[in-house]
């Protein structure tokens, strides 16, 4: 629900339903476990990456 994300899913548009999400307003309990402290925060490989990441940057970190 914040404005980071929902720039960060525009930026998917359609695509956006084959992205693994949680959002931490209503899952507070499992955000507060992964430690996530910001949001958008993305996971990959272990590594946490805040803030909206570009396509070209997500395409690098997860090797596509």
């Amino acid at each position: 629900g914040c404005h980071a994300c929902e720039t960060q899913e525009k930026m998917f548009g359609d695509n956006y339903q084959y992205i693994n999400s949680v959002d931490c307003f209503y899952v507070q309990d499992k955000c507060a476990q992964e430690e996530i402290e910001a949001t958008p925060t993305w996971i990959i490989g272990g590594e946490k990456f805040r803030g909206v990441q570009t396509i070209d940057k997500l395409k690098e970190r997860t090797n596509c």
